[in-house]
C-alpha cells in the first residue's frame, strides 16, 4: 500500500509539472487549439516522461531494497519524508527531465512557422 501511495504522489507531481508546461505552451502559442497543444507536447515529451518513470522506478527500487534489507530509515522520514520526496521526485524530476529534453517548443514553433508560410 506505500508503493502505491508513493506512486500516486509522484504521478500528482508530474501532472502538476506537464499542466503547468501545456498552459505555458497554450500561451505561447494562442494559433492553435488547445488539442493541438496537448497533443504535441505528449508526442514529443515522450522522452522525458519515460525518464520521469526511471526515476521512480529507481526510487522504488531503493526503498523496497532498504525495507527487504532491514535497514532502518530516520524516524520522520519512514512516516512522512518517504512520501514528501514522491512528490519532489515527480514534479522536480520532470521538470529536470524537461530542461533537457524539451522538444515540444521547438516542434510548436515550426508549426508556427508553418502557418504563417501558409497565409501568406
Amino acid at each position: 500500500m506505500t508503493y502505491l501511495f508513493i506512486l500516486a504522489l509522484w504521478w500528482f507531481g508530474l501532472c502538476i509539472h506537464m499542466l503547468q508546461k501545456i498552459a505555458q505552451l497554450r500561451k505561447r502559442f494562442p494559433e492553435f487549439r488547445p488539442r493541438m497543444v496537448i497533443y504535441t507536447f505528449f508526442g514529443e515529451e515522450w522522452d522525458s516522461l519515460l525518464v520521469s518513470c526511471v526515476v521512480i522506478c529507481v526510487y522504488l527500487l531503493f526503498m523496497f531494497i532498504l525495507k527487504m534489507n532491514g535497514q532502518v530509515f530516520w524516524s520522520w522520514f519512514a512516516m512522512y519524508g518517504q512520501f514528501g520526496l514522491a512528490l519532489v521526485l515527480g514534479y522536480a524530476g520532470q521538470a529536470l527531465a524537461y530542461k533537457y529534453l524539451n522538444t515540444a517548443t521547438e516542434r510548436l514553433m515550426e508549426k508556427a512557422d508553418e502557418l504563417k508560410n501558409q497565409t501568406k
